[in-house]
């Protein structure tokens, strides 16, 4: 069963991921980052170090991957992507100490940013389904 749960949701995430717009895969991504997070968090209790690891470094990927995608040459949007890029880089240090020393309190902390940052996104996707909508009609 949990191997058919598992393949029906890459199935499920990748058709999602087909069909999203770049406001929605933001939000796949840092979901999936925030998975990733809560898993190292039960692995740490776990004392599993290679899923800890693992689950750390598929977060650092993603925030990796946000930074990235940050518009610096925009200047309507170089102000806020300077900002985030500041925020990711803390949280890349936050997963780096919650790796090395198995500490809570620094995943909680990335967590915590990280879910501000997922809040904000989730924010301003009415505003863009609206503004897609009527750039349709």
């Amino acid at each position: 069963m949990n191997a058919a749960y598992h393949a029906y949701n890459d199935i499920e995430l990748s058709t999602d991921v087909m069909t999203a717009s770049s406001h929605r895969l933001i939000q796949i991504l840092i979901n999936k980052c925030l998975q990733n997070m809560e898993l190292a968090k039960i692995y740490i209790e776990k004392k599993d170090v290679i899923k800890k690891c693992q689950s750390i470094s598929k977060a650092m990927y993603i925030i990796n991957y946000l930074r990235a995608c940050l518009n610096f040459k925009d200047k309507t949007t170089y102000e806020l992507s300077t900002l985030l890029d500041s925020i990711y880089k803390f949280i890349e240090k936050e997963l780096l100490d919650a790796n090395m020393y198995n500490d809570f309190d620094h995943l909680n902390q990335a967590i915590s940013l990280l879910t501000t940052i997922k809040s904000g996104w989730d924010g301003i996707g009415p505003m863009i389904d609206k503004k897609t909508q009527a750039n349709t009609v």
